[in-house]
């Protein structure tokens, strides 16, 4: 092998092994300094737009990952309230459907916010769980008010994820992260 083929030879396996090094150092120093959260989904709740045990990557800093909106995808902890079966605060992702001082109502299976009907994200009709004796009072059957410095969440398999129907609305102070992408499991398999 001449010289020169030999330092092409090298720099390729550089870049071959160099690259993907160096982008996992810059992640774990990422994730590290808590600039981006790494969420492995246990359930279905948020199918079909995050299936079960796809990872999720998430944002920690920025200042849109401090505002939050209805729509956005986060993370919150459950510390402080009401969730049957669960002694430690768990980490849930959920999509955002109620700001304060909004009024929630579901009528005809579908959720509706200041008396406007919300676009289709979810993978089944929504229920109210108004029937559901470990619901505490959440009933969508009727217009909601959700309280000040609160939100109320939803997952988006709503026949299938326990949420602010069942909890209620989720304080200011309990939101972790934003959603930012996700790995497909697809795409993880070897």
């Amino acid at each position: 092998m001449s010289w020169n083929l030999r330092k092409v030879f090298i720099r390729g396996m550089g870049v071959v092994i160099g690259l993907p090094v160096v982008l996992w150092l810059v992640l774990w120093i990422l994730v590290k300094v808590d600039v981006i959260a790494v969420y492995w989904t246990p359930s279905r709740s948020m199918a079909p737009f995050v299936r079960p045990n796809e990872i999720v990557l998430l944002e920690a800093m920025s200042s849109r990952a401090r505002d939050i909106r209805r729509g956005d995808v986060r993370t919150f902890s459950t510390e402080g309230l009401r969730v049957a079966g669960q002694r430690e605060p768990a980490l849930f992702i959920k999509r955002v459907v109620g700001l304060p001082g909004d009024e929630l109502v579901v009528r005809d299976k579908r959720l509706w916010v200041n008396g406007k009907p919300q676009a289709e994200v979810f993978e089944s009709p929504v229920e109210s769980y108004a029937d559901l004796e470990w619901a505490h009072g959440y009933n969508l059957n009727r217009p909601y008010l959700v309280p000040s410095g609160k939100y109320f969440v939803i997952g988006d398999n709503t026949e299938d994820s326990a949420d602010s129907r069942v909890w209620g609305p989720i304080p200011e102070k309990n939101f972790k992260h934003l959603y930012w992408m996700h790995l497909k499991s697809e795409n993880l398999k070897p």
